[in-house]
């Protein structure tokens, strides 16, 4: 096609230009296409960068090895307390955090377990974390946050390069105390 040309192909109906790109719909359509598949490219590379560089505790989810076979709740006990639980994580304008307190052995794993799995089967989870005395790491809170941060970039793709950001900004955020 000459120079001369350009405004008549231009005027012609779907057709969309934009300066130095003349494309049909059609095109535009596939144009997207391959866009969408390198910005998706780009998460999951920037989302391996980040997971290299978080130090996590693998088994410290609910669903991990070390703790999947622990119990959760018996049917028909703690219902009071689980329907609480749901109801505080459905308002929307609420605290933060449910503060689940109680002495030793009076079951606040197996019921902060039941409710991860509870939201996990509704595809609502995107982190969890158990702490267990005496268990390494899983007993202290030292890989909480990167552990936490792991998760989510599994979970929530887009969240890597935040993550990626900060470490950039100072690469020992990953090993500083909490009150920094």
């Amino acid at each position: 096609m000459l120079a001369g040309d350009l405004s008549s192909f231009a005027s012609r109906p779907n057709v969309r230009h934009t300066p130095f790109l003349y494309t049909s719909e059609a095109n535009s359509t596939s144009h997207r296409a391959i866009l969408l598949g390198v910005n998706q490219k780009i998460l999951a590379v920037n989302q391996n960068i980040v997971l290299d560089k978080l130090p996590i505790i693998d088994r410290a989810a609910f669903n991990s090895q070390a703790e999947g076979s622990a119990p959760t709740c018996h049917p028909d006990t703690r219902v009071d307390l689980l329907h609480q639980i749901h109801e505080w994580a459905d308002q929307p304008k609420t605290h933060a955090i449910f503060w689940l307190n109680g002495m030793a052995g009076t079951g606040k794993s197996t019921i902060s377990r039941t409710v991860a799995r509870h939201f996990a089967d509704q595809h609502r989870l995107d982190a969890s974390f158990f702490f267990k005395r005496g268990d390494g790491d899983r007993g202290k809170v030292t890989k909480l946050f990167t552990t936490i941060a792991a998760h989510l970039i599994s979970a929530v793709p887009s969240v890597a390069m935040y993550v990626k950001n900060t470490i950039e900004l100072d690469p020992a955020v990953t090993g500083k105390a909490l009150h920094e």
